[in-house]
């Protein structure tokens, strides 16, 4: 299997994103104080996927292969090792009412 540097992954990830009509924006969270999450939000009629820029880029990698996972990607391409590492990260049902059910 190829291997990726982990900026070229996330650069891949923003892109696939971006086919996907979501703007990802890199955010200081740490001088609000208070504890937040990198999610998906809209703003003004568009898809904003708002991620801490303090995390390191394998943690941005899978947060943004977690959204993607949620998203229709049979139309898009993505170079195979991308797919594999999308694929990799993506929950399965039983996971995510999990972490719903604890706030997470």
């Amino acid at each position: 299997m190829k291997i990726m540097k982990p900026e070229q992954l996330y650069q891949n990830l923003i892109e696939i994103a971006e086919k996907l009509n979501v703007k990802v924006s890199e955010k200081n969270f740490r001088k609000t104080g208070k504890y937040i999450q990198s999610g998906l939000c809209r703003v003004k009629n568009e898809n904003l996927f708002m991620i801490d820029k303090h995390l390191p880029v394998s943690k941005k990698n899978i947060i943004l292969a977690e959204l993607l996972n949620k998203m229709p990607l049979e139309n898009i391409y993505i170079m195979p090792v991308v797919r594999d590492f999308v694929n990799k990260h993506r929950k399965t049902e039983r996971e995510e009412s999990f972490a719903d059910s604890n706030g997470s």
